[in-house]
């Protein structure tokens, strides 16, 4: 009597054989090197690098707005992800549309993260922040217009975007 193994393929196979097609391929999320001039001639990319990871000879907190809430939401991008790849297993998708619908959701939970305040993560930065209010709009007197981290002329927040490339 001959013992064996049975494999049932029930559609990875397909997903597999999907997700190699078109070269290697991925979705890039954040501010793009093409980046508009912001003040004193840095770009929005330059900027944005700054506040993700700290300048601390700068006396810049780090404030992360990329990778803290995609850190946050990986389950969810994961979820994503699955229910794309069961999508192009079925052909009602292809792996640009999978990997835009990625791109759209992280770009909208760093824009959200800008969106609610990111406070700085040293409490002497926190210190240092002192508001004062003025025609009943909250204002710090280190000249930002807002009270909230990385809003001030909002430039750097509506630079981010995502764009799929080959690996």
């Amino acid at each position: 009597m001959t013992k064996g193994v049975t494999v049932i393929d029930r559609g990875w196979n397909k997903i597999v054989r999907i997700f190699k097609q078109g070269g290697d391929m991925a979705v890039y999320t954040g501010i793009q090197s093409d980046g508009v001039q912001e003040h004193e001639g840095i770009t929005n990319a330059e900027l944005g690098a700054i506040h993700e990871f700290g300048a601390p000879s700068k006396g810049i907190p780090e404030r992360s707005f990329l990778r803290a809430p995609f850190d946050k939401h990986k389950n969810s991008y994961l979820r994503i992800l699955k229910k794309g790849a069961q999508a192009m297993s079925e052909g009602r998708a292809t792996k640009e549309d999978v990997l835009g619908i990625i791109g759209e959701k992280i770009q909208a939970n760093s824009v959200r993260a800008i969106d609610n305040g990111i406070m700085p993560m040293r409490k002497q930065a926190r210190r240092r922040r002192l508001i004062r209010f003025k025609d009943g709009k909250r204002y710090s007197k280190i000249t930002r217009k807002t009270s909230k981290p990385l809003i001030d002329t909002g430039a750097m927040k509506q630079s981010i975007r995502w764009v799929i490339k080959k690996r």
